[in-house]
């Protein structure tokens, strides 16, 4: 049984296979229609799903199955998308949408990759509003900071979150050249309701996505990320959290939020308290996780980094 049928020629067909992504990691079943590359299908295939993903017409390099019940089997049985060349069915669906961060192979649906520090204001943000919630939010993004935390499973089934140990693990998918957004969006489309889904769009906004109920932080246009929630749609600007930054130890109770940043240009003093070294560019990632003001910009009033 087949719960959705997704067109490339409708949609594009890398956008087709984004939306289809998003519906199989969340333990649905699509079959999606139209012409793929190579290097497509082979991320798919090496970061897995967890439902079915079926393509039509069959890749060459896939199997080509033609009885629909038995592609599905396949594809479920081997985690993978399988090449499928039978009638088109009707769908329905019957699954309810799940997400797990973790199952079986920490951060399965995130590649390696590693963006530059002028992105850390904007995880600073993101970690800021989501360590204190109770659901289960996912993070679809076409920029990845490279995480120096070991990695951690925790074989539930159900959808879980866990407490992020650095400002990077805040990521769930991460699969360029896939857009995040259609990856966000086909999520959505599953019906995935445990907690918010959001994409960091490189590539623009989708008005679809956002009708659906998604929240995007979109690079291409200037803005504030740590306002994301009360509006549905974020940009990024760098400057807007740069300057020359202090420490005042005496404020500083070594809680060690601001090491969540993984900054190297953050050190930790004797008494454990950080300090700044000549490296620093003053992007105002730590600030932004200090919860004491004891880094703070140079000649601030008010303290600007706590939304």
């Amino acid at each position: 049984m087949i719960e959705f049928v997704i067109k490339g020629k409708e949609l594009g067909n890398l956008h087709a296979l984004g939306i289809a992504l998003g519906l199989s990691i969340t333990f649905r079943r699509v079959l999606v229609l139209g012409e793929f590359r190579n290097e497509w299908i082979d991320i798919v295939r090496r970061s897995g799903i967890w439902g079915a993903m079926l393509l039509s017409p069959c890749p060459q390099e896939l199997p080509c199955v033609r009885d629909l019940e038995e592609a599905i089997a396949l594809s479920e049985k081997t985690q993978s998308p399988i090449g499928y060349e039978g009638e088109e069915p009707l769908p329905r669906p019957f699954r309810v949408s799940t997400f797990n961060k973790n199952y079986l192979r920490a951060r399965r649906w995130v590649r390696t990759g590693g963006a530059g520090r002028e992105y850390l204001p904007l995880f600073a943000c993101l970690y800021n509003l989501l360590k204190l919630r109770d659901d289960v939010p996912i993070v679809v993004s076409d920029i990845y900071m490279k995480s120096p935390v070991e990695e951690k499973t925790d074989y539930q089934v159900l959808p879980t979150y866990f407490m992020p140990d650095a400002v990077s693990e805040i990521v769930s998918v991460h699969m360029p050249p896939i857009p995040a957004v259609a990856i966000a969006k086909g999520i959505l489309i599953g019906g995935y309701k445990a907690g918010p889904v959001i994409a960091i769009s490189t590539g623009g906004t989708d008005d679809g996505f956002i009708e659906l109920g998604g929240y995007i932080v979109d690079i291409n246009r200037r803005g504030d990320p740590c306002r994301l929630f009360r509006e549905r749609v974020v940009g990024y600007d760098y400057k807007l959290f740069a300057g020359e930054f202090e420490v005042e130890p005496s404020l500083c109770d070594r809680c060690g939020d601001c090491f969540l940043s993984s900054c190297d240009a953050l050190a930790m003093d004797k008494g454990g308290a950080p300090k700044l070294l000549e490296s620093c560019t003053g992007c105002g990632a730590c600030a932004l996780l200090c919860t004491r003001r004891a880094i703070r910009r140079v000649n601030d009033t008010f303290k600007l980094y706590i939304r």
